[in-house]
Parts: structure tokens; sequence; C-alpha cells
């Protein structure tokens, strides 16, 4: 079974005594249950794990020691960035949990046209901490060794920017225009065969992240 993993600041990852509050310690101590002489891993958010033995623990703070320190080994090498359009209702909750479990780093919600979905500047940043702190949970629970960033929300034109000139050209033909790959190799001036193995990459670096 593995050990419980938990998130702290990188300047908390430094020391080699923590103490743990909040919610952190409520969950510990009263949830876990757990005993001085338990072990289980902290994380800086950015891939440094730490193994850490409990020294004391009450629901209201808990005492840890840092056993050991290693790079984290279950991020992927893909760095997967999701640009998702906004669903109706809470829908994009599920989809922050979800993608962060199967990989991402990198999550951006999209304004586009067709959007039901259109809250304001002030309720749209409400909903992006809500969402950062799903990722979090989302995280801890997978044993990832960082926090996924929920980036603020961008429309349709500035999320296909972000996109290199290759990617936005085999993108747009190939899903919006649906068109074949021989089409878009002539298009963009390279062979089917280098559309395919580009297509077969991407799709090998998306399942390799999950």
């Amino acid at each position: 079974m593995s050990m419980p993993l938990f998130f702290v600041s990188p300047e908390q990852a430094q020391q080699d005594v923590l103490c743990l509050t909040g919610e952190d310690a409520r969950h510990i101590a009263g949830s876990l249950r757990m005993q001085p002489g338990e072990r289980l891993t902290l994380s800086d958010g950015a891939g440094l794990m730490l193994h850490c033995e409990v020294e004391a623990a009450e629901k209201t703070a808990v005492t840890v020691r840092v056993c050991g320190r290693e790079p984290c080994t279950s991020e992927s090498s893909c760095a997967v960035t999701l640009f998702q359009c906004l669903p109706k209702g809470d829908k994009m909750d599920g989809i922050v949990q979800k993608s962060v479990e199967l990989g991402a780093v990198r999550i951006v919600p999209v304004l586009s046209s067709r959007c039901i979905s259109r809250p304001d500047g002030a309720a749209l940043e409400k909903k992006r901490r809500r969402w950062q702190q799903i990722a979090a949970e989302a995280a801890g629970q997978s044993g990832r060794g960082r926090i996924p960033e929920v980036a603020p929300a961008c429309r349709w034109e500035q999320a296909v920017q972000a996109l290199s000139d290759r990617e936005k050209k085999i993108s747009t033909m190939r899903f919006m225009e649906g068109r074949t790959q021989m089409e878009v190799a002539s298009v963009i001036g390279i062979s089917q065969a280098q559309v395919s193995r580009l297509e077969k990459a991407a799709l090998s670096r998306i399942k390799k992240a999950m």
C-alpha cells in the first residue's frame, strides 16, 4: 500500500522538521489516525518528494521529520497541456480532476463562440481558484509529484496562437475541416507519411502520459 501524500510549499520542503496544520493535520491525525513512527510522503509541488516519519500527531498540528528526499519518478516526460472549452454546469470540475489523474501538467480553460457558460471576470477567477484546488486534491490522490497549473481562461483565438505553426495547420485541417492526411500534406508542404508520423507520435506521447 502506498504512503499518503501531501503537498507543502518549496520553502517548507527545505526544512528537516515540518509542522503540518489545517486540513492536512485533521486528515492525518483524524481520518487516517496516523501515529508517531508511521510514514508519509510530502511533495513541494514541483517534483521533489520527501519521505517522512510522524513524530507527533494532533488534530490541529502534525510534526514530521524528513528521512530522505528524491526527485519524483511518477511524472511523465511528456508535458501535456489541455485546452478545454468551458462546458455547461459543473462538468469542468470532473474534467480537471480526470485530466490531472491522467498526467496533464497544465489546464487552460477556453472561451469559444459556442460556449454556453460565459461567466464574467470575477466569477471566472473564482471558478479558476476552485479548479486549482481540485487539481491539487487530484494530484495528491493520484500520487503526482507536482500540482498542475490551472491557467487563467483565454479566448479561442489566444489558444490557437499558443500552438506552433505546423500544429495549428494540422489540427485545424484534420479536426475542424475534416481533411484527409493527403490533403493536409499537400497544403503544408510535407509528405503524407510525415503527417501520419506526427499524429501517431502525438497520440503515443499522450498514451504514455496516461
